[in-house]
């Protein structure tokens, strides 16, 4: 079960790193707002390599899913902001790159959550 959230860890980070990028090119101005999944995926993907030592796996793997959360916060903001604003391309393109944001780590936390609850009853 550690390894797996490990992997799961890393796999996420990578994915936001992938959305981050992507908001870049479909946005002619970079915003703040596409380079946050970016630098929340760099954070992932790093904190997935030092939890592999047995004695950070937890740590990381709590301040991994911290870091999700406050992506999660972050990102429902701008979502709930989005739906009050004049729509153009640029605002739509990054509201869509925050809903994906929001979704994918509603996604992590979820199976974090069920990660943690199952190592818990294996005891």
């Amino acid at each position: 079960m550690m390894f797996m959230m490990v992997k799961l860890t890393g796999i996420f980070g990578i994915i936001l790193i992938v959305i981050g990028m992507s908001g870049l090119l479909i946005v002619r101005q970079p915003l703040l707002s596409e380079a946050i999944p970016i630098l929340l995926g760099l954070a992932l993907t790093l904190l997935s390599q030092t939890a592999k030592r047995e004695i950070y796996f937890k740590k990381s793997m709590q301040a991994a899913v911290l870091l999700a959360f406050l992506g999660f916060l972050g990102s429902g903001l701008k979502v709930i902001d989005g739906l009050f604003i004049k729509v153009s391309v640029q605002t739509l393109a990054v509201f869509l790159v925050q809903s994906i944001l929001m979704l994918v780590c509603a996604v992590y936390i979820g199976l974090a959550v069920k990660a943690h609850f199952e190592a818990r009853t294996e005891k």
